[in-house]
């Protein structure tokens, strides 16, 4: 609308159209939720995920549930994520988990939170990443719990992963024994 527009506008037209437009921004704020975004992109290099991980392993997924955990900001709300059942097969770094364990994985439930999906009955090579602070201790299990996401190097078991993974961890421990000796 130009300037003169409005000059020209009847009073209840202008009222009707003040109305509206308080009504509309009061709808957008008085209904509008708490999001999150997800803040990487693609896949992060061997190098750095495998020095930034406490656990690497190999295994197959048994078991999906969904919990309910408290809102960090908001105790009073809460939001779900994924607790898969995991079948560890082949230890690549970990100091906690041994082969032929049953270990849980702590995860969003996909989209804005980060969460990597899985299917039932496929192996993963799974790569943890720090579990967020506002988790600890709030995924009550009796099992050892890692936690992963999207920004880790997790995924379906590929031929090629395991190769690069294990040419990288062969190449990484020569280094040290070099500079150890």
């Amino acid at each position: 609308m130009t300037q003169s527009h409005i000059i020209n506008m009847k009073p209840k037209s202008l009222y009707l159209n003040l109305l509206f437009a308080l009504l509309s921004f009061l709808c957008v704020t008085m209904t509008s939720q708490r999001v999150y975004a997800c803040g990487c992109i693609g896949n992060s290099a061997i190098e750095a995920q495998y020095k930034g991980s406490e656990h690497i392993l190999e295994g197959e997924l048994i078991s999906i549930s969904l919990r309910r955990v408290p809102e960090p900001i908001d105790l009073k709300d809460s939001f779900s994520v994924h607790v898969y059942s995991f079948r560890v097969d082949t230890v690549y770094k970990s100091n906690t988990i041994n082969a032929k364990d049953t270990i849980e994985i702590v995860t969003g439930v996909g989209g804005g939170d980060c969460g990597f999906l899985m299917e039932l009955g496929k192996r993963y090579m799974l790569y943890d990443s720090r579990m967020p602070h506002f988790l600890k201790g709030k995924v009550p299990s009796k099992l050892t719990q890692m936690y992963t996401n999207l920004c880790a190097r997790s995924k379906e078991t590929t031929e090629s992963e395991i190769v690069e993974l294990r040419e990288f961890i062969k190449s990484y421990v020569k280094w040290w024994k070099f500079w150890l000796w």
